[in-house]
């Protein structure tokens, strides 16, 4: 219905309302007090009132349906940097695009775990054997999950066994119970591709196939998302505890440069690895030689790196230490 029928037949539902209720109420007033009630034939009512209710449904189907038109047409108005979709599929399908090729991934995972949604297992598929690609440009990968049942927290453990050895992921766990109170937690996917960057807002994935996600390429909104993903933790360092130490090697060098203030000095970056080209680097600030049993903890903010073993093993457990902003709790995690 056009705006203009929808508002002849709210006015039409209004005017037969009142014609019924001027003439219809004070009949039946009147009539209890007459010993003999003015008779109003039953048909004429009813199809009086059936008439009315028709009118008032059409103006309401109208409203809703004019309300319908205008949220379409406000979604399918071109917005810079902003994508709507409504469904997981379409959801799914873009989440891959924008993460496989990318070169930092920064990720709050509130989804169920893999095994319960099809398109969730493929997507983890796809990010996992581009995360362990040696032509992968991607250089970090950070997941903060949440852990709600035991099926959950078996597979971020496995998650983590598969990808950590590529030197690329970390990965953060929190109970469920710390957003269990909202009604409408979201999820945030923040990646690097090609000079953007973009940010998916969602609910967790719905099994059913239908949710609303955003995706936010504009730069500005973008880096508020990042800088909000980045604050989750103020202070971070890394943690190494080594159960073996190499005869040869293994060194740990140290700068008190972070990577912004390398890239300031516009050292080369590595082609294959999160990392700088080491001849192009001034010499460490700190250079420790670690021992069997040795806990050693950085700053990880601050350029590092292992110098290769010639002889013997490194075996550490290594993990990251951290305080969050809006509280003194440390967490560690890998």
């Amino acid at each position: 219905m056009s705006d203009e029928a929808t508002r002849v037949a709210g006015k039409l539902a209004m005017w037969l309302s009142g014609l019924f209720a001027i003439v219809a109420l004070p009949v039946g007033v009147i009539n209890l007090f007459l010993p003999r009630p003015i008779p109003v034939p039953l048909d004429l009512v009813a199809g009086y009132l059936l008439g009315t209710m028709a009118t008032f449904i059409g103006y309401v189907y109208g409203r809703l349906e004019n309300i319908r038109d205008r949220q379409e047409r406000l979604l399918r108005q071109p917005a810079r940097g902003i994508e709507v979709f409504t469904t997981s599929e379409e959801f799914l399908e873009k989440l891959v695009n924008i993460t496989v090729g990318a070169t930092t991934v920064s990720t709050l995972n509130l989804s169920p775990p893999k095994g319960e949604h099809p398109g969730l297992d493929k997507y983890f598929t796809e990010v996992h054997n581009s995360i362990k690609s040696r032509r992968s440009p991607l250089k970090s990968f950070r997941s903060i999950a949440s852990v709600d049942t035991i099926q959950k927290s078996l597979w971020l453990a496995e998650r983590s066994c598969e990808l950590l050895a590529t030197g690329r992921v970390s990965f953060a766990v929190f109970d469920q119970d710390y957003i269990g109170p909202l009604p409408h937690p979201l999820s945030l996917h923040i990646t690097h591709k090609e000079g953007r960057v973009n940010v998916f807002i969602f609910p967790p994935v719905d099994l059913t196939g239908s949710m609303d996600s955003v995706l936010i390429s504009d730069p500005v909104l973008a880096k508020i998302m990042l800088d909000y993903f980045n604050m989750r933790f103020t202070k971070q360092f890394g943690v190494n505890l080594y159960l073996e130490a190499p005869e040869n090697g293994g060194e740990l060098h140290v700068w008190d440069l972070t990577f912004d203030g390398v890239r300031s000095r516009n050292i080369p970056s590595t082609s294959r690895t999160y990392g700088f080209d080491a001849e192009s680097l001034p010499s460490p600030d700190i250079t420790i030689k670690p021992c069997v049993g040795d806990l050693v903890i950085i700053r990880s903010t601050r350029l590092h790196a292992v110098k290769e073993t010639t002889r013997g093993r490194r075996v550490s457990i290594s993990g990251f230490l951290g305080r969050e902003r809006t509280s003194d709790i440390l967490r560690l995690w890998s």
